[in-house]
């Protein structure tokens, strides 16, 4: 009996591992891609999620005579839509209403069979409505205001059916610990399979480096993402007492993606990864681990000594390997006379030098240090033109960095056009001066989100996610002996400090998927509030069947 229940916590490990290598698909699809392919992967966000679900359901108990009707039904609109797709003027988006599809009928399946369940089982448990949680319930509140504002977005609704689904499943804590297995794996082998089809496909042309992202600061947030990752493995290779081979190469590989996340030229991302790595320190190598604080001293400088002595070889890579393929690879708008073509020789002007690197890395580091002589660097002023476009106008303090001069202006911009019911999706595109360069959105996740909704949605946004960031705090610090109450508080952390410069509100993206995935009631409450509910529970459990 135990090797049959090995056998399908590992079988439940793979699964979820291939799952999230899904997800990290579809952030990469929709980062790189726009029309029906990125919105066909988006909507591949919800196929991961069912077979998450439905890994703790007997499939037999959904073989009803009403599901197959329903799943007749679907087919049909399936079918017909690919038929009338091809001589229509909806052919670009086909399969994407196909994937629309095929979430509408997973979803009504699964709830129908979930709602059931619940009202069998709420005669049972009194307190039915707190299993939620605090910040369930303030997540349904703020769909409904989402859903009644001038947004006119639908996406948190269909997040709110299918993860609400995904937190109503109960889990057992083997499961639990797989799935996060399974997030973190699948995260860090959907790097190699990134990076791998960058050093072939991916010159190194733009001075801040992009490998297989269009933008340098998506590139920043995916090695941020992993980074995070490793430094778990690390954590749990520690707790596990594994040989120092497994140690030294993820300790290598995070010394490896600070190179990479250094190319990219993302002061968020630096920002973020130096505070992750010190809060690493101090509440896992001190308070976990027991060790002292020249230990973690040592360990810290030993982390960046190595990413340093490691970045030319990184550099390198980005630089030669590329050129070996010879065969770049372009997405949206990036052609250019400018960039590498595969006529162009391997010592190309057009391909950047370390020279030119540090030259514009070190004056962008420059710069950044030169806001703290500046007057008064938030004297920005934001005003709208005469036509209907607006524009932002930058006045601030002379000497002062471009790019942080226009983050500054852009929030000025926002914080006046805020109001308490959001506005539409045409709203909130602004032209920087006389330049060419378009502002999407705010920079800011919360000033984003109160833009999009209106004001009360985007403070209920911040206390959820101020909530989330102190309960997973709360539960790293007290349950020491549990491994994987680290990542949750991590990821909170990484949401967090890269919200406040970056917008990490867009479906598709896994940071966001991630997030998601860690406000699970079961991962969100405690270790001893989850041993006293199995304990109440057992009684009515052991009467049950057993899940598939």
């Amino acid at each position: 009996m135990k090797e049959v229940l090995t056998s399908r916590l590992f079988a439940k490990r793979i699964l979820y591992t291939v799952c999230f290598i899904v997800l990290n698909a579809v952030d990469f699809v929709c980062s790189t891609q726009n029309g029906d392919i990125s919105r066909t992967a988006a909507n591949a966000t919800g196929l991961a999620l069912l077979f998450i679900i439905a890994s703790q359901y007997p499939i037999r108990d959904l073989l009803t005579p009403l599901n197959y009707v329903w799943s007749g039904l679907c087919m049909a609109v399936i079918a017909a839509a690919v038929a009338s797709g091809r001589d229509s003027i909806m052919h670009m988006y086909v399969w994407a209403f196909v994937m629309a599809v095929i979430n509408v009928w997973w979803i009504f399946i699964y709830g129908k069979y979930l709602a059931v369940r619940f009202w069998r089982e709420r005669k049972q448990a009194q307190d039915w409505w707190r299993r939620p949680g605090l910040t369930g319930w303030m997540w349904i509140l703020m769909t409904a205001l989402m859903t009644f504002s001038r947004s006119g977005r639908v996406w948190p609704i269909w997040f709110l059916a299918m993860f609400g689904m995904f937190y109503v499943t109960q889990y057992s804590e083997k499961d639990r610990n797989a799935l996060m297995d399974g997030m973190v794996d699948g995260t860090i082998i959907s790097f190699f399979m990134l990076q791998i089809f960058a050093y072939g496909f991916r010159p190194y042309d733009v001075v801040r480096y992009i490998g297989a992202f269009s933008n340098s600061n998506i590139t920043a947030l995916h090695y941020l993402l992993v980074y995070s990752m490793v430094l778990f493995k690390l954590h749990l290779l520690h707790q596990r007492e594994a040989k120092k081979g497994w140690k030294l190469f993820y300790f290598v590989g995070a010394c490896g993606l600070l190179g990479f996340m250094f190319l990219t030229m993302g002061r968020t991302a630096w920002v973020t990864a130096f505070l992750v790595t010190v809060l690493y320190g101090v509440f896992i190598v001190r308070q976990i681990w027991r060790k002292k604080w020249s230990a973690v001293l040592g360990r810290f400088l030993a982390l960046g000594m190595t990413a340093v002595i490691l970045f030319p070889a990184v550099f390198a890579t980005v630089r030669w390997l590329p050129a070996v393929l010879h065969h770049p690879v372009w997405f949206l708008d990036e052609y250019s006379v400018d960039k590498v073509h595969s006529f162009d020789p391997p010592d190309s002007w057009k391909y950047i030098e370390i020279d030119e690197f540090l030259e514009t890395v070190l004056g962008r580091i420059w710069r950044t240090f030169q806001i703290s002589r500046a007057r008064d660097p938030f004297l920005l002023v934001a005003q709208a033109a005469e036509e209907e476009q607006e524009i932002i106008e930058l006045v601030g303090p002379e000497g002062m960095d471009r790019a942080l001069n226009i983050r500054f202006s852009i929030y000025k911009t926002f914080l006046e056009n805020l109001n308490l019911l959001g506005h539409s999706p045409q709203e909130g595109h602004y032209h920087i001066e006389d330049s060419d360069y378009m502002v999407w959105h705010a920079h800011n996740l919360w000033l984003q989100v109160a833009y999009y909704y209106g004001i009360p949605t985007g403070i209920l946004f911040l206390a959820m996610t101020a909530l989330l960031l102190k309960k997973h705090y709360r539960n790293m610090k007290t349950h020491t002996d549990n491994s994987y109450a680290v990542i949750p508080f991590f990821l909170c952390v990484l949401f967090f400090c890269y919200g406040t410069m970056e917008m990490v509100w867009n479906i598709g993206q896994m940071v966001l998927v991630s997030f998601f995935v860690i406000q699970h009631p079961q991962i969100v409450r405690s270790a001893d509030e989850q041993c006293k509910e199995s304990a109440v529970e057992a009684p009515a459990a052991t009467g049950g069947r057993e899940s598939a």
